[in-house]
């Protein structure tokens, strides 16, 4: 998280660090590759971040390991070569590269990769997610916090 954001905006930069999750490492052995154990633990690493607050399962992918296609396949949102990842709901921060570093950071969206599965901690029904504005959960009987 950059200096300037802590300083800045320390509500912001705790709220971050609340609903972003690091992937630090995702290894496969070779022979087992193909066989939809990497996309598994990619989804459960995912849907561990939600009970502890989290949205988003960040993760870099250096050049060396040339790995970034995998995860775009797994469902991840993979951007641009060299480039940090983009502002995000809730606190539509951004977070730059690392100068020196080249590879390409990734995204899961937990909410989104595991609609129907978080629950209204009120109520406890299914939360539907809203894809408008950069998504957000919404309880059909209560309404939620997330809700813009």
């Amino acid at each position: 998280m950059s200096d300037e954001l802590i300083s800045k905006e320390p509500d912001a930069a705790r709220q971050f660090a609340t609903t972003h999750r690091i992937l630090a490492a995702l290894f496969v052995l070779p022979e087992a590759r193909g066989s939809g154990i990497g996309r598994e633990l990619l989804s459960e690493a995912a849907y561990w971040a939600l009970p502890h607050g989290g949205r988003y399962l960040d993760g870099f992918v250096d050049d060396r390991n040339n790995s970034a296609d995998f995860y775009r396949r797994s469902g991840a949102t993979v951007v641009g070569h060299n480039t940090g990842l983009p502002a995000r709901r809730p606190t539509n921060s951004e977070l730059s590269h690392y100068p020196g570093i080249d590879g390409t950071w990734f995204y899961v969206d937990a909410w989104r990769m595991h609609q129907g599965k978080i629950n209204c901690a009120r109520c406890r029904d299914v939360f539907e997610f809203v894809d408008e504005d950069g998504g957000y959960l919404l309880c059909p009987n209560c309404g939620t916090p997330e809700a813009k």
